[in-house]
């Protein structure tokens, strides 16, 4: 069985994890924020598929995915949490790998459907 892994940031740890999640036969979509501003860096699409990930918008990454991996920037951990926590749906496992904060203190938590 094909595992589907979504990763939201697609930096230094992300670029890794799909290649290595990619080695094991697991299909991974990729959103990089650079991807909504592709002016900034045309590159980012190349640079996702080139470590074996699919480039798409943060909805289908969430959406298509069984395993969320956030690895975002500390600073936009929450953001990425919160947009997320509306669109996941039973069965599917969001894990950020960012947050300095722990379960209780989430302001998102409370919207995730069970």
């Amino acid at each position: 069985m094909v595992r589907r892994f979504g990763l939201i940031g697609h930096g230094v740890v992300g670029s890794l994890l799909a290649r290595l999640l990619r080695a094991h036969d697991a299909e991974v979509l990729s959103f990089d924020v650079l991807l909504d501003e592709l002016r900034k860096s045309e590159a980012i699409p190349e640079k996702i598929d080139a470590y074996g990930a699919v480039p798409a918008k943060f909805e289908e990454v969430v959406r298509r995915s069984e395993y969320v991996l956030a690895i975002t920037p500390t600073q936009a951990c929450n953001d990425a949490a919160s947009r997320a926590a509306v669109l996941l749906e039973s069965g599917q496992v969001y894990c950020d790998f960012a947050s300095p904060v722990s379960s209780k203190e989430r302001s998102w938590a409370p919207s995730v459907r069970r």
